[in-house]
C-alpha cells in the first residue's frame, strides 16, 4: 500500500495527475465572445448539452464559467478564433 501512495505522490509532482480547475468566476456571454474575438481564450470545454462552458484564457491559471445563450454561430466563432474546443462527459 505504501508504494501505492508513493507512486501516485510521485505522479501528481511530476504533474501526470491534475486536479481538476474549477471556475471561480462567472463571465457574462458578451464578454466571453468579446474576448474569443480578441484572441483571449486558449481553450473553452462545453457541457455536452451546451448550456455551460469553462473557459481558459490564455495567462491566466483560472477558469471561467459562461452560461451560454442559444448562438447558432458559437462553434464557428471558436473555430474561427482558433479556440480548441472539448465536449464534457455528461452526468
Amino acid at each position: 500500500m505504501h508504494k501505492i501512495k508513493t507512486i501516485i505522490i510521485s505522479l501528481v509532482l511530476m504533474g501526470c495527475i491534475q486536479e481538476p480547475v474549477l471556475p471561480r468566476e462567472t463571465w457574462e456571454y458578451s464578454k466571453f465572445i468579446q474576448s474569443v474575438k480578441d484572441g483571449r481564450v486558449e481553450r473553452v470545454s462545453l457541457s455536452a448539452d451546451r448550456t455551460i462552458a469553462i473557459v481558459k484564457v490564455k495567462l491566466d491559471p483560472n477558469r471561467k464559467k459562461v452560461n451560454l445563450s442559444n448562438d447558432p454561430n458559437l462553434i464557428n466563432i471558436l473555430t474561427e478564433n482558433q479556440v480548441d474546443i472539448s465536449v464534457l462527459p455528461s452526468n
